[in-house]
């Protein structure tokens, strides 16, 4: 049985180093791969209005976004539409909420009608597969990694 492994290997050692070579080089890509998710991959927010991005922050950074009428600025984490008063009335401005904290990022308020934007599943690095999307305010929120 040893010497006809032996042989065939003797008579295809071009095919097994070559077989060989190939399967080190798929475990080594595999490997970098999954070890540059883990370590290099910086997911950053994107916010668009009606096709044009007003927003690009990182995912990692703790933060709180008013989003009114298409310009975005940061604000702190107790702010609320109610607090604003008269600028977050509907008939006044298009005012949305973006929260970022512990790697997700949610709508946490809007004063769209419907307030589908609010109810949709925060993203995460790992679950960013169906943007936040708010069709009234002409709003989209996703993740990119690179």
């Amino acid at each position: 049985m040893k010497q006809k492994i032996r042989s065939f290997i003797k008579s295809h050692r071009r095919d097994c180093l070559l077989g060989l070579a190939v399967l080190f080089l798929l475990l080594g890509s595999a490997a970098a791969l999954y070890f540059r998710r883990q370590v290099g991959d910086k997911s950053q927010v994107v916010v668009s209005f009606q096709g044009t991005e007003i927003l690009r922050t990182d995912l990692d950074k703790d933060q709180k976004y008013i989003i009114e009428d298409g310009t975005a600025r940061e604000t702190d984490f107790h702010t609320v539409l109610a607090s604003l008063g008269e600028e977050a009335y509907p008939s006044n401005h298009n005012v949305n909420l973006l929260t970022i904290k512990d790697g997700t990022v949610y709508m946490s308020e809007s004063n769209c009608p419907g307030l589908v934007c609010v109810s949709m599943e925060p993203l995460t690095s790992d679950a960013y597969d169906i943007p936040i999307v708010c069709l009234p305010h002409g709003l989209l929120v996703t993740i990119e990694t690179s």
